[in-house]
């Protein structure tokens, strides 16, 4: 991979925020890769974007896979999104989805 996933991610005084692309109505939700043109994370989301369901099963993933709060920062209406993992730093992050960063 050319680009590190971890151009996705910042920090900010609250936690962490990783740019995302979020992919609808795929068969399970899950975390697919990452893009490095756009720079961000590719998400598949089982539910439809309809009534903010793809948003709120989006916030359940990620908020079971770091065990703390999610929220939708930016792009609540579009596949592009930003959210913040809440008292999380980049190095917890990255080692989390990534399996790196420094120890």
């Amino acid at each position: 991979m050319d680009t590190e996933p971890k151009e996705s991610l910042r920090e900010c005084d609250e936690g962490t925020l990783m740019d995302i692309e979020v992919i609808p109505s795929s068969g399970k939700s899950m975390v697919a890769g990452y893009d490095p043109w756009r720079r961000r994370v590719v998400v598949k989301i089982k539910e439809r974007a309809e009534g903010g369901r793809a948003n709120r099963e989006l916030i359940k993933l990620f908020s079971s896979k770091f065990d703390s709060d999610v929220i939708i920062v930016k792009g609540s209406k579009s596949k592009m999104k930003t959210i913040l993992i809440k008292d999380t730093n980049k190095e917890e992050v990255s080692r989390t989805m990534w399996g790196g960063g420094k120890k």
